[in-house]
């Protein structure tokens, strides 16, 4: 008997989570003649015995720096999740590392930023002592000083807007 149709049902669900260790040896040799010994490279990026990869410090940044959970969280949720302990050292050098490598992009959106003509900034408001506050909004002429700075109240917002000209 054929079936006359086809029902389908879906489930969506992680991957057990689990790190994963690769281990690099190299070889050790002896010169049979003179006796000095040698030894094989290691990838250039391993440099410890024991370290960390760059997705895992790639997720601590992104849980630190983006998610904003505290150090001592962030490591703990690593716990939680990998069953493997990680120091908060190991998250602050992973932000240091981050800060580092990402310094000479940041140098060039300033430098594209301070080169163009407008910049638009505008950031949305969180609810403070029954107002909604807004904050930053402001367009920017060649990053002039801010001379005159607006305010305004209605309906329960308060804007602030903050004009640039050089």
């Amino acid at each position: 008997m054929e079936a006359e149709a086809l029902e389908r049902r879906q489930v969506f669900e992680l991957p057990p989570l689990q790190l994963v260790v690769t281990e690099h040896q190299a070889e050790i040799k002896a010169c049979p003649a003179c006796g000095e010994r040698t030894r094989g490279p290691f990838p250039a990026e391993i440099t410890q015995p024991v370290q960390y990869g760059p997705q895992v410090k790639a997720t601590l940044v992104y849980l630190n720096q983006y998610q904003l959970i505290p150090l001592a969280r962030a490591t703990e949720l690593m716990t939680d999740l990998f069953s493997h302990p990680l120091s908060e050292g190991t998250l602050v050098r992973s932000n240091r590392e981050c800060f580092t490598k990402l310094a000479e992009a940041e140098e060039a959106i300033k430098q594209g930023l301070q080169d163009s003509e407008v910049v638009h900034c505008d950031e949305t408001g969180a609810r403070v002592a029954a107002l909604q506050e807004r904050c930053n909004l402001g367009a920017r002429y060649r990053w002039g000083i801010e001379i005159s700075l607006q305010v305004e109240k209605r309906q329960g917002y308060h804007y602030e807007h903050a004009f640039s000209y050089s």
